[in-house]
């Protein structure tokens, strides 16, 4: 059996306090099977949630930088990446 090759790169990582709670941002790039594409995760804590963002570096900092901005919470990444697939 062949063993699955995964790696996970943090390139960005934010802090910020949104509504009295500490909410950590990070976009990591990720290696699996020989597949490079790029994920999200905002954990405050308590709750955690990531997704993937596709691909294109570019896209996904840009994207990752929005979410940071506008103070995306665990639970509102879900909806985020949801309209992102959906734009696809």
């Amino acid at each position: 059996m062949k063993k699955r090759e995964f790696s996970a790169l943090c390139i960005k990582h934010d802090k910020k306090t949104v509504l009295d709670r500490e909410i950590t941002y990070k976009l990591f790039l990720v290696r699996k099977s020989g597949d490079l594409y790029y994920t999200i995760r905002v954990s405050d804590g308590d709750e955690c949630e990531k997704s993937g963002f596709g691909s294109v570096r570019s896209r996904a900092v840009d994207i990752y930088q929005k979410i940071v901005r506008n103070e995306v919470t665990p639970c509102t990444l879900r909806d985020i990446a949801e309209d992102f697939a959906k734009e696809r």
